[in-house]
């Protein structure tokens, strides 16, 4: 009967691995592939996740850049202007009330109506006032002031889209590098959070249930050490699982995997020295205790690879279409 200790435990499972498996090729296996071959896999595979965020996150400050460097000046003549009320709410505090204030607040910001005169002699009439950046206001005074700056049938002027006339500001602000180091951080943000939970969901969800059942090969192996691991409302343990590739496995390589398993009884442990273990031949990280993965084991990583696709897909959208102010 496997001993429940952990020292008998990994001096009787270290004898029977003297026996099946050589001590050299043993210490080569834990520290030459657990380690080396773990952080090249892990290393690649992040390098290219941060470079594919990085070329997502630059679509949305590069598309703008080109876009607003394509705005032209053409005069324009102020034909009316009002005050926008964005958001208004009205506060019932005792302390609004005794100091005779109303206490209304809100969101407002200034709107020029002017008709556009392009090249060509054509009249255009568009709406709008400041951009990219549209600065909203609390309150009404000062939407009133920058209101009062402006004449209705006065000219100016404008600058506009040449794709799209009704794409016209009174005032352009250019799109500055302080707008492009924010738009970069704010999509590089919001991919790194996305592209990585899909890479995890294709790869590790997905794909690696796929190979190791197409090509997945079946061995044995044994279990060398066992962890106790206490979390705060349950116990688990960590078995480390010894096994050989190739199909002499005398001559194959030695590769560890870890099993974790909730605590059971003595007369109920596995046989620790007859483990199926299914992997892949092409590549040494996919592997798995137990026999060949049922089809059933798939759904999470479709479910979580279209749901974090479609999150991706939206923010690319935003990046290179939305490029216009409210």
């Amino acid at each position: 009967m496997p001993p429940n200790g952990g020292g008998g435990f990994r001096i009787q499972t270290l004898a029977v691995l003297n026996k099946l498996y050589p001590a050299k090729i043993c210490m080569q296996a834990n520290v030459s592939y657990n380690f080396v071959k773990k952080r090249a896999f892990f290393l690649r595979r992040a390098l290219l996740v941060i470079c594919i965020v990085v070329l997502l996150a630059l679509l949305a400050p590069v598309r703008r850049v080109l876009y607003y460097n394509s705005f032209v000046q053409a005069p324009c003549v102020i034909t009316a202007k009002s005050l926008l009320t964005i958001r208004e709410s009205k506060s019932n505090s005792r302390e609004s009330k005794s100091n005779g204030d109303a206490g209304v607040y809100g969101s407002y910001r200034p709107q020029f109506s002017y008709t556009l005169t392009l090249p060509g002699g054509q009249q255009v009439r568009t709406k709008g006032f400041e951009g990219p950046d549209i600065l909203v206001y609390s309150t009404k005074e000062a939407v009133q002031h920058i209101l009062d700056r402006y004449r209705v049938g006065e000219k100016k002027s404008c600058w506009y889209d040449p794709a799209d006339p009704q794409r016209a500001l009174l005032v352009f602000q250019g799109f500055t590098f302080g707008q492009i180091l924010s738009s970069f951080a704010f999509f590089f943000l919001a991919f790194l959070i996305f592209v990585p939970a899909l890479a995890y969901c294709l790869e590790w969800q997905l794909w690696r249930y796929i190979v190791l059942r197409t090509r997945g090969v079946l061995t044995r192996g044994i279990v060398v050490n066992r962890v106790e691991q206490r979390r705060r409302d349950f116990t688990i343990n960590v078995y480390t699982v010894l096994y050989r590739t190739g199909e002499n496995q005398q001559e194959g390589v030695a590769r560890h995997i870890q099993l974790m398993a909730p605590p059971i009884e003595r007369h109920s442990l596995p046989d620790l020295y007859n483990i199926f273990v299914c992997y892949d031949p092409r590549q040494p990280m996919y592997d798995r205790c137990g026999k060949f993965p049922r089809l059933y084991r798939i759904i999470p990583g479709v479910v979580g690879s279209l749901f974090f696709l479609g999150l991706t897909l939206v923010f690319m959208y935003e990046a290179l279409f939305n490029l216009y102010w409210i």
